[in-house]
This record gives C-alpha cells, structure tokens and sequence, in this order.
C-alpha cells in the first residue's frame, strides 16, 4: 500500500506541474506585445466610443488607479478604486461635449508574466462653455486574470 500511495503522489505532483506549466505556457501566449497592444486598442476604442460598460470590462476588479497633477506647485495624489472611478468617468463624460481622446505613444514591455505599458495620452473637450484639454503620462499593468487579460494597475500624470 505504501508503494502505491507514493506512486499516486508522485504521478498527482508531476500533473500538477504539467498543468502549471501549461497554464504558464497559455498565459505566456496571451501576454504577448501584439495582444497587449490589441487589448490597449481595445480599450482606446471604448473610451473614443464613450462606452463606460465596455471599457471597465478591461480593468480589474482589485485595480489601483492613481492619478496626479502636479503643475502649480501641487503634488496632489487622487487614488480610486475601480467603483470610484467609474463613477467619475460617467459624471465627466455625461457633461463633456466634443469629447476626443488620442493616444499620442505607446510603449510595452513584458516581464514576469505582467504587462508595463507606457505612454501619452490627448484628452479635450467642452465643458459648459470651457474648452478643457489635457496631456496625461499613462503607465499601466496588465496581467492575467480570470483567463483574461485586466488592467490591474493604472497611474496617470497631468502634463497639459
């Protein structure tokens, strides 16, 4: 019996190896640099459309999100979870007229099983009778999640 038990060890620890390695292997396979950028289209695509239900799809459910402005002497830092930023994103685009959105550059870079994006994004539009326009410094994470890939980390910089 104890031969046997120790055979079933031994055949149940090298399944769940192969299936670390194959999960490994599948995730490797989706985190590449040309779905990364798909999925960051995907993404750019939702927000141009200003299709919230679309767009918080792609962010985590644990996401970090932290923006900042730093012109005129603040360093303010705004952290919001996924709910508060939704939030924010419907109230700001349901009174932003003439809404454009552009991403000026992109870099990604793939390490650990994670995704680092980099980049500038273009944002204007019209509030009430105030044209607002603005650069932001965008970095991001993107991971694995739920067989998926999800925005897990996200910060932004005001440039103007």
């Amino acid at each position: 019996m104890t031969l046997l038990y120790k055979e079933i060890k031994k055949h149940t620890i090298l399944f769940f190896i192969l299936l670390s390695f194959t999960y490994s292997s599948i995730a490797s396979s989706l985190l590449s640099e040309q779905n990364v950028r798909q999925f960051v289209q995907q993404v750019d695509d939702a927000v141009k459309a200003k299709n919230i239900d679309e767009f918080s799809k792609h962010l985590s459910s644990d996401v970090e999100i932290t923006m900042s402005d730093p012109l005129f002497g603040s360093s303010e830092e705004l952290t919001l979870n996924k709910e508060e930023y939704i939030s924010l994103v419907r109230k700001g685009l349901a009174s932003a007229k003439n809404y454009i959105y552009r991403r000026k550059s992109l870099d990604v870079t793939i390490n650990n099983d994670k995704a680092y994006i980099s980049g500038k994004v273009f944002e204007s539009f019209l509030f009430y009778t105030a044209f607002v326009s603005a650069n932001t410094l965008e970095e991001a994470t993107i991971e694995m999640k739920d067989g998926k890939l999800a925005i897990t980390k996200v910060t932004g910089t005001l440039t103007r």
